[in-house]
């Protein structure tokens, strides 16, 4: 699905959405369940702002995006890269299949 939003250089907000969605929850399907209230709490707490569990609910499923500066918070709680920004960010794709390809990295365990 993510080769087929390649294709266009400019991405609609729906497209990031959608990959960020798949992201955030590729990275919860890699910790156990029930770290997940943890992790939800913890990105939580640190963005502020208004941001609730409602809201991280609402970026699980799909529904908003997510704010750049909650993707910062949650790839510092998580310990790895979470998120493919390269697809999206104002240079291009890049090198977008070595993006896709799992590192490994997201198998680390919310401690603390």
């Amino acid at each position: 699905m993510i080769h087929m939003l390649l294709n266009d250089t400019a991405m609609t907000n729906s497209q990031i959405r959608e990959i960020d969605c798949k992201c955030l929850n590729d990275y919860l399907a890699t910790i156990p369940q029930s770290n997940h209230r943890f992790f939800v709490k913890k990105v939580v707490a640190e963005c502020g702002n208004g941001i609730k569990q409602k809201t991280f609910y609402n970026w699980k499923a799909g529904y908003c995006r997510i704010p750049d500066f909650c993707k910062d918070i949650i790839e510092k709680i998580a310990g790895c890269k979470v998120f493919l920004r390269e697809l999206y960010s104002e240079s291009g794709p890049g090198d977008a299949m070595s993006a896709i390809t799992p590192t490994g990295t997201a198998t680390k365990t919310l401690q603390g």
